[in-house]
């Protein structure tokens, strides 16, 4: 695939998942229970199987093919989990969700995909700060979680390798 389409098509899936995303703020309800027999309910750990409400606040940055594109993400009131759970459901349909671990890994871990070419790289800065690569042939998303005082903020840079 020519590398400036890749890009072009990952800036495009980037800016229709933050439109989907009510522009820049929503509010998304999680009201997955056990007993609901959903099949949405394994893609989250078991501590967020509860009716509970998350605003979230996106603004895309922007970029270019030289540095990449950059949408930054808030998780009001969200932990590191919950916030992952949340963001791979969302991004199930594209590249930035559907190679993600069902649950987050509790410790750095590698996962690759050989029938792909496509690798994913779990790292914990400390126990508050995640980063996950994204290894693509033509590219490389790196999604970086943090956890603060006001939730958590999710950056997702699309860049070429």
């Amino acid at each position: 695939m020519n590398i400036k389409l890749f890009y072009t098509l990952a800036a495009l899936s980037l800016t229709v998942a933050c439109q989907q995303s009510a522009s820049h703020s929503s509010t998304v309800q999680d009201s997955i229970h056990t007993d609901t027999g959903s099949t949405k309910a394994s893609l989250l750990p078991t501590d967020t199987l509860s009716k509970v409400e998350v605003k979230i606040d996106c603004i895309d940055k922007g970029g270019d093919m030289e540095n990449g594109f950059l949408n930054e993400c808030i998780f009001h009131k969200a932990s590191l989990e919950k916030t992952y759970s949340l963001y791979r459901m969302r991004n199930t349909d594209n590249d930035d969700g559907k190679y993600l671990e069902p649950t987050l890994p509790k410790s750095d871990a590698t996962k690759t995909f050989e029938q792909s070419a496509i690798t994913v790289k779990y790292t914990y800065n400390d126990v508050k700060s995640l980063t996950i690569d994204l290894l693509f042939p033509g590219g490389e998303t790196t999604i970086t979680l943090a956890k603060d005082s006001i939730g958590t903020k999710i950056s997702t840079l699309h860049s070429p390798d």
